[in-house]
């Protein structure tokens, strides 16, 4: 290091790939990550730090690996979070135990909305709790193409209205015909079951549109519902927490400089 201007400055001679290897290598790294969490993830934390502070000497770098680690449990905390939200939202999803408290979601969500469908139609299933726009537009086509075939059908019966379904609803119908022909437990026309299962194509297309449409509100509401108050309020002391050492461990590092400008080591 040379003294320029009353400031400290850095030698570039000799401090290129060798930089940041006692911070690198560390102990502190070590201690750091958890067996069963990512190295490479907390090492590209550690040398953002280096390259933002730019270490020189051992208590510099002391001080940008604590500064490091600081902030790995900040992320490790996010996922806690995140785990414990999953770990709730998973027990609501049990569709044998929670079905009425999905349910209930649901309503609580949707409500004063104007559905084409009753709410509790709106099983668990293959629930969104992120709504894509691709498939939602999709949703929307088959529904027309439904729509237009039951009023083909109601004008000119079945055969003139399987031509005018796409062939995975085609698919979809024969498979539901030929269950029906082996257990051969229906005294109802072929019609009849042809209004049938086409009525309820509808009805899965439109609970599977509304929960598109509605996603945010069912999933705001089901996270409101999964707050663990005493759980989150615990990680949020120790949120707090790591936020103090982070400023510590900062104010820590410039004072150093400081004093680094104030008493130069002399050779």
């Amino acid at each position: 290091m040379i003294l320029v201007g009353g400031k400290m400055a850095r030698k570039k001679t000799g401090y290129s790939k060798s930089k940041f290897n006692a911070v690198r290598h560390g102990l502190l790294a070590r201690k750091t990550v958890l067996p069963w969490e990512n190295e490479k993830d907390y090492q590209a934390i550690l040398m953002g730090v280096c390259k933002e502070f730019c270490p020189i000497g051992a208590l510099e770098e002391n001080f940008v690996a604590s500064i490091a680690s600081i902030i790995w449990r900040q992320t490790r905390l996010q996922e806690a979070e995140g785990a414990l939200y999953r770990s709730k939202l998973i027990a609501e999803s049990d569709p044998v135990v929670e079905q009425h408290s999905f349910q209930s979601t649901v309503c609580a969500a949707v409500i004063g909305q104007n559905l084409p469908i009753s709410p509790h139609a709106l099983q668990l299933g293959d629930f969104e709790l992120q709504s894509d726009p691709a498939t939602y537009t999709a949703l929307k086509a088959e529904l027309a193409v439904l729509h237009r075939a039951q009023t083909k059908f109601e004008a000119d019966g079945m055969a003139a209205t399987i031509p005018t379904l796409t062939q995975p609803f085609i698919d979809d119908w024969q498979v539901c015909r030929d269950e029906q022909d082996e257990v051969d437990a229906y005294e109802d026309s072929e019609d009849d079951v042809f209004a049938g299962w086409l009525d309820s194509q509808i009805r899965s297309c439109q609970a599977r549109i509304a929960r598109h449409e509605h996603a945010p509100a069912i999933r705001a509401q089901r996270l409101g519902q999964a707050y663990l108050a005493p759980a989150l309020d615990n990680l949020a002391r120790y949120e707090a927490h790591l936020d103090r050492r982070l400023e510590k461990a900062v104010a820590g590092f410039y004072r150093l400089k400081q004093m680094k400008i104030a008493f130069p080591a002399r050779d």
